[in-house]
């Protein structure tokens, strides 16, 4: 072999190595970028369907319903603030990201919990057997039993 040849043949591998790496480094990010997105819309779809099943309910006074809903992310808990009649002042709750949202006179009642609160959003008017319920989530699921009251829903 000539000493060009060798040259070239270093110049190709050396080509071929990065466009590999830049093929991996693409192929990596579009996949990081699949999975945030793929939980965002998990997250859209659990938000919409509570949201909707509460509306759904809430002018057929004495129905109920039961509904299955899957929660996105790493969720460990779902937390509901009671805001029918009105919303209640939280205290001693082990829960003090929702306690100060709540007492601060943010209107969001459904609390989405890690070790701490990380997202919340208004589900509609909910009447609770207590000020703050929290469920635990098995198997990225929760069940609930929503009982329409005409003005409001109650969930237990």
């Amino acid at each position: 072999m000539r000493k060009g040849q060798i040259i070239g043949q270093v110049f190709i591998y050396i080509l071929a190595v990065i466009l590999t790496a830049i093929i991996l480094g693409y192929g990596y990010r579009a996949i990081v970028s699949f999975k945030e997105k793929s939980e965002q819309v998990s997250y859209i779809n659990f938000r919409t369907e509570l949201q909707n099943a509460v509306e759904a309910i809430t002018p057929d006074f004495g129905s109920v319903k039961i509904i299955d809903l899957s929660v996105p992310g790493n969720f460990k808990k779902v937390c509901l603030v009671r805001n029918y009649p009105s919303f209640p002042a939280l205290s001693n709750t082990n829960q003090p990201i929702i306690e100060d949202s709540i007492n601060s006179g943010v209107e969001k009642n459904v609390f989405l919990v890690e070790n701490i609160a990380k997202d919340s959003f208004y589900a509609g008017k909910i009447d609770l057997e207590q000020d703050l319920y929290c469920i635990d989530i098995v198997n990225s699921q929760i069940r609930l039993r929503l009982e329409g009251k005409g003005d409001h829903t109650k969930i237990s």
